[in-house]
């Protein structure tokens, strides 16, 4: 969000690539804090996408969120679908980071792709995360609180392949054309 900061960055320092992958993430903030969600996923996206096109940043790739689906039942789900809709404010604010990007990237010389992610784990994950406060739960001799009926099925994503995906992805969008 310091759109000062990163414009001192930026100006300093000529980038081919610019990969963002901040956010605030989760779904579970109570709605009393959804300027969190504002801040980070609106302005300090915006900022950062509107920074690299005005210094000359060839490629933007950013982290988009499974959650931009919402409750969609066209599976396999695909990067092509036509009708989005997320049930949440979150998936809503990256739904509106594609939007920006893809309208940016049309007025300008800038690439930019999109990554949704569908439920990223490994060391130092988040702690609101169930695979950890089901592991708390257990440690603590506490009852785990369950969301749902538990009829939920949910894809999880190896920290380490989301790496290597996005070096991989870095690379193929800085040869695609302009």
């Amino acid at each position: 969000t310091d759109a000062l900061g990163l414009e001192a960055l930026l100006s300093k320092h000529q980038f081919d690539t610019v990969i963002h992958l901040a956010a605030q993430a989760g779904i579970r903030l109570p709605i009393d804090e959804y300027s969190r969600y504002i801040d980070s996923n609106l302005t300090g996206f915006s900022n950062t996408l509107l920074m690299s096109a005005k210094y000359g940043v060839e490629n933007f790739l950013y982290a988009s969120s499974s959650s931009v689906y919402g409750n969609s039942t066209n599976f396999p789900l695909a990067e092509s679908e036509p009708d989005l809709k997320p049930v949440s404010f979150y998936g809503s604010t990256k739904l509106a980071n594609e939007i920006l990007a893809r309208g940016l990237s049309t007025n300008c010389q800038m690439r930019t792709r999109g990554l949704r992610f569908f439920t990223v784990y490994g060391p130092m994950g988040r702690p609101d995360m169930a695979y950890f406060r089901i592991a708390a739960a257990l440690q603590q001799n506490k009852v785990f609180s369950l969301f749902g009926d538990g009829a939920v099925k949910r894809d999880f994503t190896y920290v380490g392949d989301v790496v290597n995906s996005i070096a991989l992805l870095a690379n193929d969008l800085a040869k695609q054309p302009v």
